[in-house]
């Protein structure tokens, strides 16, 4: 909504004032001009607004009993239906639920539901579809787009693959080994940059086999063919182990000789 009404960059502007030392209430009458109050029923008023289409769907909820309405009763309509292994049914109850809230990324939405029950059919791209219609919605979904990945690489779709890894890089960026499997899948696309890149950030990373990392860095650097930095990346490499095969066979590689 702020991004909508008050542009990007307020974004930015409430940033620096968090930066700032300023609490909460003190941002947004900086940076946005209104209290905390207003700019509170102002949401209110424009998340009525925005989900007017699924909330007709579901019930106020008290914040005691559990939930109800259309929505909620196609929900559990669904898992009724998948616990008895009646899948075509359950399938038609969660994609009633998913047109009722499309937007809905609940750990039971209905897009994970179809997607589970498109892959105990063995239908993996239905399944990869519905997984990316809920990986579109939810920004920390790590499981979900872990899951398409693999699927993904499992249809031979690489450009989707990279894709799905790259968003679980968003979520947790300090994984060596997710930064060792985009280098992986940007090799088969041949995107010598993105190899180069996702092998340094590995190795920043500090992995276990530091040599087998450095090596992989100088591999990356001739794919992306920057021949001199991949030369002085692997030297170091044999200057700390001279015995290195695959070391010593890249740079034979690049001095043009056969190992």
């Amino acid at each position: 909504m702020i991004e909508r009404q008050w542009g990007r960059a307020a974004l930015v502007g409430m940033l620096r004032a968090y930066r700032d030392g300023l609490d909460t209430p003190a941002v947004f009458q900086k940076v946005l001009g209104v209290g905390e109050a207003e700019l509170v029923q102002r949401f209110g008023s424009w998340a009525s607004q925005r989900f007017a289409k699924p909330l007709l769907a579901i019930v106020p909820w008290d914040g005691k009993s559990a939930a109800r309405g259309a929505f909620a009763d196609a929900l559990k309509e669904g898992h009724a239906l998948l616990a008895a292994k009646r899948l075509e049914e359950a399938r038609a109850s969660f994609a009633r639920a998913a047109a009722l809230f499309p937007e809905y990324t609940g750990e039971d939405a209905p897009p994970l539901m179809l997607a589970r029950i498109a892959r105990e059919r063995g239908d993996a791209k239905t399944a990869v579809a519905e997984l990316a219609r809920y990986t579109a919605l939810d920004e920390s979904a790590w499981e979900a787009n872990s899951e398409e990945a693999t699927l993904h690489r499992e249809l031979g779709d690489v450009p989707g693959e990279a894709a799905a890894l790259e968003r679980m890089l968003w979520i947790a960026p300090q994984d060596a080994p997710l930064h060792a499997r985009l280098a992986d899948a940007a090799e088969r696309l041949h995107d010598g940059p993105r190899v180069v890149r996702e092998r340094r950030a590995a190795l920043a990373l500090g992995p276990a086999d530091r040599l087998e990392a450095r090596y992989q860095l100088a591999r990356a650097l001739w794919m992306a063919r920057d021949s001199s930095a991949a030369r002085r990346e692997i030297l170091q490499v044999l200057e700390a182990a001279p015995g290195f095969e695959k070391a010593q066979a890249l740079l034979l590689a690049m001095s043009g000789r056969k190992p």
